[in-house]
């Protein structure tokens, strides 16, 4: 092989040097190794085709050749290589797994970034019927296919403005889960500042998952998230809240985290909402073309610091086998140990789908009312051609600006809600974080090494549970 060392390169790939070890990450696999021996000189002499440095070896490095052909990092020069994961052109029929309902098209609260006030639901503040509820359940369980889990997510607006059709839903979604002999689960998003004693009691004891939309300490969360006329709603959500950890058992309340333009101390952020009770705390950069609230370059590069510096404290946490709820890094782990290769960015339109007061489905609930993302309704189902024709439009491999980007197999492109805001075309990822969630990707691949150097056992129990996302 040595001598045919001509006739090899080196396939797609990033280096690691992580506590003065190598690690090599094949970008068409997502696979991640650590580099023994001469391994990383030897990749680093293909590259450069430094044949003479090669010869000098030969006999020497033998097996480390074998190892990087086996593994697919060197391949023989126009040698078909993985690309990516398989198409979705062909699997516009791939079960549903998640179905999110907005149950209400109203909400009690006029926050100042919210795109369903300014973008989706159009007048639409009126809260879904039963009956509609009902043929969404029925949707979810007839699309499941072999599914043996399936989830029923409850949005908005805010969902618990229809709390007596929630109420009906999870009974009618039991009964109809166990004819079918599935197992369902129930989310819901919500601003907390309609939870009463009655309703934390019922969802405690119906097991559903929470997540609350909260946005920081009084003075952060009431800048965005105020009532109508005016105030702030930190107060009665914190009393709310109170009483929701106190009384909330069967499930753990994540917080989800809407970051603004010149409020993005998340560390600050997340050391008040961990001591307030929440023990899972994830964080989005905000999606809106506003000025006074969209993040500048510099908002980006303070909020990638203190995600580094939050990225520390979870390494002393997971090292001494302790959970530290920052589920950004949790979920990334995920993705890293998973080998995660997609041509999407998530499950939109396949796994997961949205739908509106009135049953009609959309890519994700963050589309509702919007034409350009409608895939049918439930009562005639999906159209199969509008699907293929978005997702031959949405692939990867159309992003022409991601083709030389190591990350993309890990990001699949940008999220359709960011690349649909900033309005340069479907083909177009969206630039403006592209370099936050490359830093990103890397420290999640430092941070990934170094607990697998000092505890692996921890990334099982990580993956092994259940992060909502």
């Amino acid at each position: 092989m040595i001598d045919q060392i001509d006739n090899y390169e080196v396939a797609e790939h990033q280096v690691f040097k992580v506590d003065g070890k190598y690690y090599l990450f094949l970008v068409k696999s997502s696979a991640l190794f650590e580099m023994g021996g001469e391994s990383h000189r030897l990749i680093d002499a293909i590259k450069k085709r430094e044949a003479s440095y090669l010869r000098s070896l030969k006999g020497k490095i033998k097996d480390d050749l074998i190892i990087l052909k086996d593994i697919g990092a060197i391949q023989r020069i126009n040698e078909p290589s993985h690309e990516g994961a398989k198409s979705r052109e062909d699997l516009p029929g791939q079960s549903l797994v998640s179905l999110v309902c907005i149950l209400s098209g109203d909400c009690n609260l006029r926050c100042a970034y919210c795109y369903a006030d300014h973008v989706s639901y159009k007048g639409k503040r009126r809260g879904a019927k039963e009956e509609v509820i009902y043929r969404g359940v029925d949707f979810l369980l007839e699309e499941g296919g072999g599914n043996r889990e399936v989830n029923l997510t409850f949005f908005g607006g805010e969902p618990l403005l229809n709390f007596p059709v929630l109420k009906s839903a999870l009974k009618y979604a039991r009964r109809k889960a166990r004819e079918k002999q599935r197992n369902i689960g129930f989310s819901l998003t919500t601003n907390a500042t309609l939870l009463t004693e009655d309703i934390i009691s019922f969802l405690d004891d119906e097991g559903v998952s929470i997540t609350v939309s909260i946005d920081g300490s009084g003075h952060i969360h009431d800048a965005v998230r105020k009532y109508p006329d005016g105030r702030g709603s930190y107060d009665v959500i914190l009393n709310n809240l109170q009483r929701l950890f106190k009384r909330y058992r069967r499930k753990p309340v994540n917080a989800r985290v809407t970051v603004v333009h010149g409020q993005v101390n998340i560390k600050d952020i997340f050391s008040h909402l961990s001591k307030i009770g929440f023990k899972d705390i994830g964080f989005s950069p905000v999606s809106t073309d506003n000025p006074l609230y969209s993040l500048t370059d510099n908002d980006l590069d303070i909020f990638t610091g203190y995600f580094g510096e939050l990225s520390e404290d979870y390494i002393k946490r997971a090292i001494n086998g302790e959970k530290f709820g920052f589920s950004n890094l949790s979920n990334l782990l995920k993705l890293i140990h998973e080998g995660t290769n997609k041509n999407y960015p998530c499950g939109g339109g396949l796994g997961l789908m949205g739908m509106g007061i009135d049953g009609e489905l959309y890519v994700c609930h963050r589309f509702i009312n919007n034409s350009r993302f409608y895939l049918g309704n439930i009562k005639e189902g999906i159209d199969r051609n509008i699907q293929r024709d978005f997702f031959n439009k949405m692939h990867l491999n159309k992003k022409i600006l991601c083709q030389d980007c190591w990350a993309r197999y890990l990001c699949g492109g940008g999220c359709y809600y960011e690349i649909e805001l900033q309005s340069k075309g479907f083909e177009v990822p969206p630039t403006k974080y592209c370099k936050w969630l490359k830093e990103w990707f890397v420290r999640g691949v430092e941070v990934y090494i170094r607990i697998m150097q000092s505890n692996p056992d921890f990334i099982k129990r990580v993956i092994d549970s259940s992060i909502y996302c």
